[in-house]
């Protein structure tokens, strides 16, 4: 498994998507996944924060 992108880094995908960029255009400028921005916009939809899960059982 891959290492965890930082929070500041999540905060600032989150807030270009929030601010009406598409997906795709972020995952590019960040040179992070598709699904990682579409997973931390989820995330941050669903609980208002970009944190990652606690990790384990």
């Amino acid at each position: 498994m891959g290492r965890a992108y930082s929070l500041d880094l999540r905060e600032r995908v989150v807030a270009v998507v929030a601010a009406g960029k598409s997906c795709r255009s972020v995952a590019a400028t960040f040179k992070v996944s598709v699904a990682s921005v579409v997973k931390g916009s989820q995330r941050f939809r669903a609980t208002g924060s970009v944190a990652a899960p606690a990790e384990g059982r």
